[in-house]
């Protein structure tokens, strides 16, 4: 979950597995026709909204769900509230979690600063910038986060995925996820940033591939 067209390289792969593959665009994103964002942003609860509805939409009935920064926030999110809908989970760059004070200061996911270095190369116009309000600020509310115990009730079976090179969510946050989920495993890649699936787009297809097939 993020834009579409981001997991060119992962959708024909994965559905090699013998699965059938949803890509979509969330609102406002790439090729999305639903401008539905407000001057104050994209709030995360609309979105959340937005992936269970598809879900019931498509009559879809215990799904592997690929999140990547808010789409595995939103992955974790719905597996929490309907957990027999959800088989697997693969996580990649976690955002959205309220870590212990001795780690939280690792976690740069939801800054301005930092929102502005994913998409410096693009159009300031891009859809995530407006996860910002009109002050430059996050529109994800404390109360939306999860916390650490609320990952321990998560029945899922999970891959978290880090990054050697991710600056933005340290393999220290994605090691410690995995010790907080109960059916929890771990996949590091050596030479990716952000974007496991991009950046290591063969591998990333390999390790997932067999993931939602054990």
């Amino acid at each position: 979950m993020d834009c579409a067209d981001t997991y060119i390289k992962n959708i024909e792969a994965i559905a090699n597995y013998g699965y059938k593959v949803y890509a979509f665009d969330f609102y406002e994103h790439a090729t999305s026709n639903q401008m539905l964002v407000s001057k104050d942003g994209v709030k995360p609860s609309l979105l959340l909204d937005q992936i269970l509805s598809f879900i019931s939409h498509q009559s879809l009935q215990e799904v592997h769900i690929i999140g990547q920064g808010l789409g595995a926030w939103l992955a974790l999110k719905v597996s929490g509230l309907h957990e027999n809908m959800v088989n697997k989970l693969v996580l990649s760059s976690t955002a959205g979690i309220k870590w212990n004070p001795l780690l939280a200061s690792l976690d740069i996911s939801w800054t301005n600063q930092t929102l502005r270095w994913i998409f410096s190369s693009r159009s300031q116009k891009h859809p995530s910038l407006k996860l910002l309000n009109s002050d430059g600020g996050m529109l994800f509310p404390d109360e939306l986060m999860l916390s650490e115990e609320e990952l321990g009730l998560i029945k899922a079976k999970v891959l978290v995925v880090g990054s050697n090179q991710n600056e933005i969510t340290p393999v220290d946050l994605a090691e410690y996820l995995v010790t907080l989920i109960p059916s929890a495993q771990y996949y590091c890649f050596t030479d990716s940033g952000f974007r496991p699936y991009l950046d290591e787009h063969q591998e990333f297809n390999s390790i997932v591939g067999t993931f939602l097939s054990e």
